[in-house]
């Protein structure tokens, strides 16, 4: 659940984000065996919050609940080192944090609130990867005057598309754009991708494909931005981004909806 918290850029330590952070987790935070914070100082409205109140009292949470890390616009990379020294943390405008829970404390994260909260915004469709294939070389009629069969007097012509031999570098475009409008739909691929049902042509090929790159795009058709995931050969993924490369510490990073085309090879 994105947030955007007002800090001092002049005047914040560690110990001083880690307390802000803390006010605005809270409520999904559960101290009490009864699901109940120790304090409820946080309103429903964050949009109206510009500080955290002198009376909030941090000290009544544990103080490893997460470690604070400073990461790169997509959430995907560590950027920076937070230290946790007393002194004034070097922070940017618009800096991008993560926290990163201790695990000894994921029984206190409260679902059932993030729950309460997700039912209230209206969520984006998604579809899988298997299924957006299926849709591509599905059966399609075309109604025409420019064909008439003599036979059936007929005008109505369907067009199949299939794919004869299966390549060894697979290539996959997720056209994002119809017309000037984005198509925000959330596309589900994974690391690996069975393409046996879709082979038309039986061989002794495998049909088993893994993922080797992904390119992003963001922004609109008028003008936007793209960046590129990219697995290396030791065995690490990484963001390439302008002139920026930097590994993922999160495999899971790589799947983005803002994915545009996907490569995939054929494994051996």
């Amino acid at each position: 659940m994105p947030l955007i918290i007002p800090i001092s850029r002049d005047s914040t330590t560690y110990s001083d984000l880690y307390r802000i952070c803390i006010y605005f987790m809270q409520r999904y935070i559960d101290m009490d065996t009864d699901g109940n914070s120790p304090q409820n100082f946080l309103p429903y409205d964050l949009v109206k919050i510009d500080h955290v109140p002198e009376a909030f009292d941090v000290s009544e949470y544990p103080s490893d609940m997460f470690k604070i890390k400073l990461v790169n616009a997509y959430g995907s990379a560590e950027v920076g080192e937070l230290r946790n020294d007393g002194k004034i943390l070097k922070l940017y405008n618009r800096s991008i944090i993560a926290l990163e829970w201790n695990s000894k404390y994921k029984s206190l994260y409260n679902e059932r609130t993030l729950r309460d909260i997700s039912s209230r915004v209206s969520l984006r469709s998604m579809i899988d990867l298997t299924q957006c294939i299926r849709n591509f070389l599905s059966n399609r009629s075309i109604a025409t005057q420019l064909i008439d069969c003599t036979n059936c007097n007929q005008k109505e012509v369907s067009v199949r598309k299939e794919l004869w031999i299966l390549p060894d570098c697979l290539i996959i475009h997720l056209n994002r754009f119809e017309d000037k409008e984005r198509n925000c739909t959330d596309v589900r691929y994974l690391f690996e991708l069975d393409m046996n049902e879709f082979s038309y042509t039986k061989s002794s090929s495998s049909t088993q494909y893994y993922l080797y790159a992904v390119c992003n795009h963001y922004g609109s058709k008028e003008g936007g931005h793209y960046s590129a995931s990219v697995k290396h050969t030791d065995g690490n993924w990484y963001c390439l981004d302008d002139s920026s490369v930097m590994r993922y510490l999160y495999k899971q990073a790589v799947l983005s909806n803002s994915a545009c085309l996907l490569f995939y090879k054929r494994r051996s």
